[in-house]
């Protein structure tokens, strides 16, 4: 075998095959034309080897652009081109585009300066350069804003380039401010950085500027410098005059931790429009032993105002107090849409079950919206029962499909989702309702064949079943095809025959 092997790597023509014949020391080898002579066919007759031109297929861009759904224009497939794996065809694409000012192409040229091709780099820059004599050059490089800045941290970034954007964005100081103060999010936040970073603007205007800021990142600037620089009857009278929760809820918990604030400011907060400063205010006090009933007694609830009432409904909910006089102060209130926020609050405080909830609604007459009812009962954490799937069907202001009130019982008891169905189930219902109901009872059926123990259902729960079952049966006789199912279901509703 072995003999076999080195005989077979030892042929003198495949050695000779694998030769390359070129004896001169200072030629280098055209790799490219091997390759095209060894993949491309030769001709049959002839014999001889069709060669391609290697260095003019850079220059060619085969390249479909566009969508079977969309025909791009001319421009945007240059747009396409620039972001070319070929750097010949961004080159070729940049030239072309010398002279276009359309705002389209900008962010595309911002791209182009950490082009790993130097010319391409130049390119970019020189037509960036032109563009800066333009009037629109200041909002273009505010609206990119952020893409400039992540020039920052690359490697091959034309810097030269890079300072003149910068130079115009700190020169169009309106447009600058505006960003500041009228903007939410991380275009704010990087401006401050810059601003700060690039002194912008001056620091006493700067501080004014964040203080009316829509970013609360951008507020807590000079919040934080307000804190470090102001005496606490500056901070006292900055809490009561602002109306941004952050900056309330901030700067209370620094006067709390330094202990300036007095019964009567702590009161102030307590009657906050919010809930988290309220809370806050509520701890407070009752560290300080506050004689609460004392002050419900010199502010009875009829001396209050609407929006006092609110204020009250919130305190009761935190305090606990009396369910009676709760609902009381919820009359006062008289706001429908203020009301289903309390009761949604005091359900996510486990002030009130959602059981209470829902009474609540019912007795007033009030309907409500499914997305609403559901939020609240998942705030509840709290599994419904059929009963209070039924109270919450009732109460709703919208349509809910049978697919949304078969889904509502996926994780009930097998008995439980029998009941549902009996109950949920019409001769008036369409095609597509009775097949999905099919679907469901026979998957219940599956489940149920195994099934030892009768329903647990109050004597309400097994009048409605019975009264309900017989249509039910008349369309899905299978449900009594099991024995087992059928004596349960017969002593259970105490009838001797079923099927009559």
């Amino acid at each position: 075998m072995w003999d076999f092997f080195k005989k077979l790597f030892s042929n003198k023509e495949n050695k000779d095959e694998l030769n390359i014949q070129n004896k001169e020391i200072d030629q280098v080898p055209d790799v490219s034309q091997k390759l095209s002579e060894s993949t491309i066919p030769k001709n049959d007759e002839t014999q001889e080897i069709v060669h391609s031109n290697f260095d003019s297929r850079k220059e060619e861009d085969n390249y479909v652009y566009g969508f079977s759904h969309k025909k791009l224009s001319e421009f945007e497939i240059l747009l396409l081109k620039l972001k070319d794996y070929s750097g010949y065809i961004r080159q070729k694409t940049l030239e072309s585009l010398a002279n276009c000012f359309d705002t389209e192409l900008f962010p595309h040229l911002l791209n182009r300066l950490s082009d790993y091709i130097p010319i391409n780099r130049q390119l970019a820059a020189e037509q960036i350069t032109k563009w800066s004599e333009r009037p629109e050059f200041s909002q273009l490089c505010m609206v990119h804003f952020l893409e400039i800045t992540t020039l920052q941290k690359r490697e091959r970034t034309e810097q030269r380039v890079f300072q003149l954007l910068l130079e115009k964005i700190g020169q169009n100081q309106k447009v600058l401010q505006e960003g500041l103060t009228e903007q939410q999010g991380l275009l704010p936040r990087e401006l401050l950085k810059f601003t700060i970073q690039q002194q912008w603007i001056e620091s006493a205007v700067l501080f004014e500027l964040c203080k009316n800021a829509k970013d609360q990142h951008v507020r807590a600037y000079w919040l934080e410098n307000l804190i470090l620089n102001q005496n606490d009857i500056e901070l006292i009278a900055e809490l009561k005059e602002t109306k941004y929760r952050d900056v309330k809820y901030r700067l209370f918990d620094v006067l709390y931790q330094r202990q300036a604030l007095k019964t009567d400011d702590l009161i102030d907060m307590w009657h906050s429009s919010y809930v988290s400063v309220m809370d806050y205010a509520y701890f407070t006090l009752r560290q300080q032993e506050f004689d609460f009933n004392n002050y419900f007694l010199k502010n009875p609830l009829h001396t209050l105002t609407h929006a006092q009432a609110r204020i009250r409904a919130y305190q009761w909910i935190m305090m606990k107090g009396d369910l009676a006089q709760f609902y009381q102060i919820l009359d006062q209130v008289e706001n429908h849409t203020i009301v289903k926020a309390l009761m949604k609050y005091a359900v996510k405080q486990q002030y009130i079950q959602f059981e209470q909830y829902l009474n609540y609604f019912q007795n007033i007459g009030q309907k409500l919206v499914l997305a609403d009812v559901l939020k609240t009962k998942k705030l509840s954490k709290h599994h419904l029962n059929v009963d209070e799937l039924q109270q919450m069907t009732l109460l709703l202001d919208d349509e809910v499909t049978l697919q949304q009130k078969l889904d509502w019982v996926e994780d009930l008891h097998v008995w439980d989702k029998l009941y549902w169905y009996v109950i949920q189930f019409s001769h008036d219902q369409t095609l597509e309702e009775k097949a999905l109901f099919r679907q469901v009872t026979d998957h219940l059926m599956l489940n149920m064949q195994y099934i030892t123990h009768s329903p647990a259902w109050s004597s309400e729960q097994m009048y409605s079943f019975r009264q309900k079952l017989p249509v039910f049966i008349q369309a899905f006789p299978q449900v009594l095809e099991h024995q087992k199912i059928r004596q349960i279901l017969q002593t259970k509703l105490n009838i001797a025959n079923l099927d009559h």
